[in-house]
């Protein structure tokens, strides 16, 4: 994959898209609790403790004010995902509270590792996954975050989607040099070449695990825009 793509979608779409829904910010569309709530414009109006992956320094922190965010969708499946819980982000003697994914990187599924690349290659810093930016044994934290899932993905900037694969283990195919098996056909003779045309969206789609779970239909159906990683090829809609 071209590692300029991903940014250069993003600024055309902040540039050539005003107006449009993918561009004019959270619209309040509701679910669940947060039917009443307006047009948020960044993380800073969540009601309740939000954080994020500092792509830059491998942390997860309490989210800086009016910071913008990539989202990431994917599916669990049958890897073992690394969580984040409640003791992770106790005060240090310093007083910081954050999680030091640089010490466990061994442990991060394939896909959030991918993610933080294509974070960085969307010029941005900051990246929101629900295993490690919510404390899961933090009964209080999830009764606030879950039915707010659908404002959380729609205030991304961006939604990074996993469509590959059948487990968090699967990656991101093309993010890393080598990391995609399918080699586009091609023939030539004389001036000509012949190529085989990329896959549909929808049919690229067909075969997702992605497609099939209730969580990712929500993520998908609110995510203003989304970079969508499949077996062959990466996708933009907006």
């Amino acid at each position: 994959m071209d590692h300029t793509l991903p940014k250069h979608w993003l600024d055309y779409c902040k540039s050539e898209h005003k107006g449009f829904n993918c561009s004019i910010g959270p619209r309040g569309l509701g679910c669940g609790g947060c039917q009443t709530w307006t047009r948020l414009a960044t993380c800073a109006n969540l009601p309740f403790r939000f954080r994020v992956i500092d792509v830059l320094t491998l942390r997860v922190v309490d989210a800086p004010p009016d910071c913008p965010y990539v989202a990431l969708s994917y599916v669990w499946g049958a890897a073992k995902v690394y969580k984040a819980y409640k003791a992770d982000f106790q005060p240090r003697p310093d007083g910081a509270s954050f999680l030091d994914l640089g010490a466990v990187a061994d442990q991060i599924p394939q896909t959030v590792l991918d993610a933080i690349e294509v974070v960085k290659m969307l010029g941005a810093r900051y990246l929101w996954v629900d295993a490690l930016c919510i404390a899961q044994d933090d009964n209080e934290e999830l009764k606030d975050t879950l039915p707010a899932m659908c404002l959380i993905y729609e205030a991304a900037t961006v939604t990074i989607v996993a469509a590959f694969g059948s487990d968090a283990n699967a990656g991101l195919p093309g993010a890393r040099p080598g990391s995609r098996g399918a080699e586009q056909l091609t023939f030539s003779a004389q001036d000509i070449t012949l190529a085989h045309a990329a896959p549909q969206l929808l049919d690229a789609l067909a075969d997702s695990a992605w497609k099939t779970r209730g969580w990712t239909f929500q993520e998908d159906r609110f995510s203003r825009r989304k970079i969508i990683f499949t077996g062959s090829h990466v996708y933009w809609k907006c």
